[in-house]
């Protein structure tokens, strides 16, 4: 069933619910008004009628006005205790008001009883049952009524109102239903057109609604930055590609070329193919780091990476990874030091934690003076571990730090410095820190040094 439909019928339904309900309240209300009114008619004669009747056996001797009270309709009768007639005013069909065995026990008991019956002829009657009481027994009964059929063609009258007020009340509010549902569901629908033209080819479009700032403007909203974020998305997927067969091609060009080279003169000497084929394992190394960072983070983005988790006490981790680079920093003339005076311990992948500090090592050392230092850091703190990784090298500029763990992002310096990277070591740090529910922060100033702190869960009672 259409939405709209719904909508339609549910205001339709709450509306004819409504106004039932309130038809209700008045047909019975009217109804119990008319009863009270016919009561009033009936009681207060009524009883003056009962304690001036007498009852001497069968003979009952009644006042003169017995039956002629002039009002249109009057029925009176007296009957005794069995349910006999004793008396009855001219022109009333005894009958017609005689008590039963039940009403007689109700009546035994000195109250009151008032009826709605109905003669033999069908004549709707009001009917007031009075027990007339001597020497503190039941000694017959004063039965007072009158017609009830200007009372039930007011009733009939009413509900015939009520329910052609309800018929028209349902067309109305079917009516305003789909009005309003056209109304409501019209924004829905701009949205739905404008939904139909975004593909993946196209991104740029928004739903740019201006309508009220109501539930439609959050959905509204929502969904245009779920769009924002998903053109980002294929923008940087776009890129991610575009750079990785740029970083692929470069290396597999270098290959080709060295190879043409060699094989272009059959007489090479042994020396220059040595020294080819070095430049080929080279760019081969390179381009195996470069495919297999893709793939780590390939395999992150599709949710397929499965960490090994061990508890890995990070004080013995980071004098591993700084003894590793130990190599590197003599090759660069740079100083290694290692303060991990605290103890602590995360939940985590030994490996990958090994890997994330040493791209951050093997930055701090490619990137610096000789001469310099890089710095390794273990502290605790409010149930973190803090892995800080300092250096005084070259810096980042401020207007790149946004853009650090941007994949294949390098900065000018970086690229000065070094011309061979990819600029996904930092992407892997990230990516590495956030699967293990950490962070990574970074504060730097060009020509003064770098400081990266990673933020981990530290597993407490393990210092």
């Amino acid at each position: 069933m259409p939405f709209r439909l719904r909508l339609t019928l549910l205001f339709a339904g709450l509306a004819i619910l409504l106004f039932a309900t309130v038809s209700l309240a008045i047909y019975f209300s009217f109804t119990a008004s008319l009863e009270e009114e016919l009561d009033r008619k009936l009681v207060p004669r009524g009883e003056s009628m009962a304690v001036r009747i007498e009852i001497l056996g069968d003979q009952v001797s009644a006042p003169p006005n017995f039956g002629k009270s002039g009002m249109e309709g009057r029925l009176e009768a007296v009957f005794s205790p069995e349910g006999k007639v004793l008396l009855a005013a001219q022109e009333v069909d005894a009958q017609a008001l005689a008590p039963d065995f039940t009403l007689l026990i109700r009546l035994s008991s000195g109250q009151r009883v008032v009826l709605n019956l109905r003669s033999d002829e069908g004549t709707a009657l009001r009917v007031v049952y009075f027990p007339l009481v001597g020497d503190g027994t039941v000694v017959g009964v004063l039965a007072s009524a009158v017609s009830r059929e200007s009372a039930d063609q007011s009733e009939a009258s009413l509900r015939t109102s009520l329910l052609l007020a309800n018929l028209v009340l349902l067309f109305v509010s079917l009516l305003v239903g789909m009005l309003l549902a056209r109304s409501v569901l019209r924004p829905v629908e701009r949205m739905r057109r404008v939904a139909e033209q975004i593909s993946l080819q196209d991104l740029q479009k928004r739903l740019a609604y201006s309508g009220p700032r109501d539930e439609l403007f959050a959905l509204a909203q929502t969904f245009d930055s779920m769009l924002e974020r998903l053109d980002q998305a294929v923008r940087q997927d776009k890129a991610f590609f575009a750079e990785s067969s740029h970083e692929l091609r470069t290396p597999l060009t270098v290959i080709q070329g060295n190879i043409e080279l060699a094989l272009r003169d059959p007489f090479t000497p042994a020396e220059e193919l040595r020294a080819t084929l070095q430049t080929v394992k080279g760019e081969t190394e390179g381009m195996a780091r470069i495919v297999a960072d893709l793939l780590f983070l390939a395999r992150s983005d599709a949710q397929a990476l499965e960490l090994v988790q061990d508890d890995v006490p990070l004080r013995v981790l980071v004098e591993e990874t700084a003894a590793r680079l130990v190599p590197l920093a003599r090759e660069k003339g740079v100083t290694l030091e290692v303060e991990s005076g605290e103890e602590a311990a995360v939940r985590g992948d030994r490996g990958l934690l090994a890997r994330m500090l040493r791209n951050l090592g093997e930055n701090g050392v490619r990137y610096n003076h000789p001469g310099g230092w890089v710095r390794f850091r273990l502290t605790r703190r409010q149930g973190e571990a803090l892995l800080v990784v300092e250096d005084i090298g070259l810096g980042i500029p401020a207007e790149e730090l946004p853009h650090l763990f941007t994949r294949f992002f390098r900065g000018v310096e970086a690229k000065r410095q070094d011309p061979r990277g990819t600029g996904l070591g930092l992407a892997i740090v990230a990516e590495i820190t956030r699967r293990h529910g950490g962070r990574v922060e970074v504060e730097s100033r060009l020509g003064e040094g770098s400081c990266f702190t990673v933020h981990l869960p530290r597993i407490m009672g393990t210092d």
